[in-house]
């Protein structure tokens, strides 16, 4: 017996189960406290170079000199005495003294010196303070900025390896609560840290917590979630992701100083390691299943069946009370088999998904969708307080946008099919992205609709992704293909901060870069096999039997809830054969 089959029993989301989804999706809600906490923390400020401004009375000789030049913000001109630079203009104020504002080179080129500015003023109407006034990171500085932000999705990809594997290996509530509890600590230094260097290292460790309190929350629920339910529950986690972007937005609006803020995103963070601590969720019992602790599954279900007021059948019992009384006594042939499968399914590694030149064409299309959609989700997000209007009321509505398309984008893709949709929302998105930076500047909030029309996009491909893949890897190397894919849509992340140093050279060059990207994947999208209501192919073989001719095999009638189900089970009982083998 496995848990589905007591789910069946139990009630596919009963009392218990929305206890359980309250709590993780509240842990949910907080990740894009983390993953764009930088938005906010480290944002642009207006500044400008600080000088020892020197001037002097015309009337009794004294020295003229200027503060920094019109044409940068990061050097100014030293003059020596007397000299007056080529064009400036002298402006008289009240005291009779003369101010030259240099916008040339001084005519004597011995008696001026260029030099870079070490100190600057910032513009603190809109930030009161952030980790850029905090160390001067700007000018040649600039860079560490990105640095700070890259470090969060850099730690991604390591925790992706780390607590991916703890979460197997340890159970779910082990990697969940290690992960809050890491994420608390490293937030309230980061809070306190009187260095840069530090400050970012805090950062990356943040970062690594990022599939403990998303993927593992995501999948813990879902565990406990029946066939008929889960495909409107991974719905419903997914708009308690999007509600936590919102609320961010609101959050740092009211909260205008970096150091405080940081503390305010670890404090829900802190009050979920209580409730996890205090053992109210419990262990999942289908991973429990798999590693074969049945009495401590029987506990935890025999509290939900009681909660759920539901009835478990007289096959449970005798499930439990058989893998007790032989927990020493499994049969030989049955464990030999056992042997003999995980062997088989050793064989299986990375180097299948490049073994057929069909395989091989899918999985390069998954993996430059991957970096491209990715790329323009998570870049018109940070990039978005930088459009024309408000950037809270920006980033608000880059959240608002992803509303619709995560309630209309699975409808769409179920009724015309995944492939096409999946181009048309990342050609859309990347048109719009490439736009975004070019309307004058008399139709700025132009720039800003086209901005939020490419989240949109982006947003709806980046769900959607995630249904595709389930869909058409076979079997035996599904696992490894969504997860080459999450790898590199995580170090796709870590690039983003860096493009906007591209700015610098020419101010539309991110948008272009990102735009032309995702516009160039959904294009390739369009030559991919189709996938919905197929059937899902088992092994290499079949798939090649499936796509490789180009034929389209037979639709099987099984809806897209179903086919995501089996691919889970797939997932999540991997090694229920051992659990079973006690009967």
């Amino acid at each position: 017996m496995d848990f589905d089959e007591i789910l069946v029993f139990l009630g596919d989301f009963g009392p218990y189960q929305r206890r359980l989804f309250l709590i993780n999706s509240a842990i949910l809600f907080t990740v894009p406290l983390i993953t764009f906490g930088q938005v906010f923390m480290s944002a642009d400020v207006a500044f400008a170079c600080q000088t020892n401004m020197h001037y002097g009375d015309q009337q009794n000789g004294t020295s003229f000199e200027t503060v920094a030049t019109s044409q940068s913000e990061c050097y100014f001109f030293e003059y020596g005495q007397d000299d007056r630079p080529i064009g400036a203009k002298s402006f008289m104020n009240s005291s009779h003294m003369h101010l030259y504002i240099n916008e040339t080179l001084p005519r004597n080129s011995s008696g001026a010196v260029h030099r870079q500015c070490s100190s600057w003023t910032y513009d603190l109407t809109q930030y009161k303070s952030t980790t850029v006034t905090e160390w001067d990171l700007v000018c040649d500085r600039k860079w560490l900025r990105e640095l700070a932000q890259s470090a969060v999705y850099a730690g991604m990809v390591i925790g992706c390896i780390v607590f991916g594997s703890i979460s197997d290996r340890y159970g779910r509530w082990m990697s969940i609560s290690s992960c809050l509890l890491l994420q608390s600590v490293f937030c309230f230094i980061s809070a306190v840290s009187p260095y840069l260097a530090m400050y970012i290292v805090c950062q990356f460790a943040i970062g690594c917590t990022y599939p403990g309190v998303f993927l593992a929350p995501f999948a813990y629920v879902l565990e406990w979630t029946g066939h008929s339910k889960r495909s409107a529950v991974g719905n419903l986690l997914a708009l308690m992701y999007v509600c936590g972007h919102m609320t961010f937005a609101l959050l740092a609006y009211f909260i205008r100083h970096w150091r405080i803020l940081q503390v305010a995103i670890a404090l829900p963070q802190v009050a979920l390691l209580v409730v996890y601590m205090f053992r109210v969720v419990p262990e999942s019992p289908r991973w429990l299943l798999t590693q074969g602790h049945v009495q401590e599954a029987d506990v935890i279900i025999r509290k939900a069946v009681r909660m759920n007021r539901a009835t478990l059948p007289n096959s449970y019992f005798v499930f439990t009370r058989t893998f007790s009384n032989n927990l020493e006594k499994r049969s030989c042939a049955r464990k030999e088999e056992n042997w003999s499968m995980a062997r088989r399914a050793e064989k299986h590694s990375l180097a299948d998904l490049f073994k057929t030149t069909k395989l091989r064409n899918v999985t390069l299309i998954i993996c430059v969708n991957a970096f491209a959609v990715t790329m323009c989700y998570f870049g018109l997000s940070i990039f978005s307080t930088s459009l024309a209007g408000d950037a809270y009321v920006n980033f608000f509505l880059s959240g608002v946008v992803e509303v619709p398309s995560i309630l209309v984008c699975v409808y769409i893709i179920n009724r015309w099919g995944r492939t096409r949709p999946i181009a048309i929302f990342n050609i859309v998105s990347g048109v719009s992205c490439f736009i975004c930076p070019f309307p004058p500047a008399d139709w700025q909030y132009l720039s800003t609709a086209f901005g939020m029309i490419g989240k949109l996009g982006a947003a709806a491909a980046f769900w959607s992704i995630y249904i595709y893949e389930a869909e058409l890897f076979p079997t035996v190397v599904s696992n490894m293909a969504i997860g080459l894919s999450i790898l590199i849509a995580r170090v796709s992340t870590s690039v983003i901060p860096f493009t906007r140093l591209l700015a610098d050279i020419w101010p539309p060059f991110p948008y272009v870069i990102i735009g032309t990207l995702t516009a160039i994947s959904g294009t390739f999208f369009l030559i991919a096999p189709e996938t919905l209501n197929r059937p899902l192919p088992a092994t290499v073989e079949d798939f090649e039997e499936m796509h490789g001719n180009g034929k389209r095999s037979a639709v099987t009638g099984k809806g897209c809830t179903d086919v995501i189900s089996r691919k889970l089970e797939y997932s999540l009982k991997e090694l229920d054969v051992d659990v079973e083998c006690y009967l």
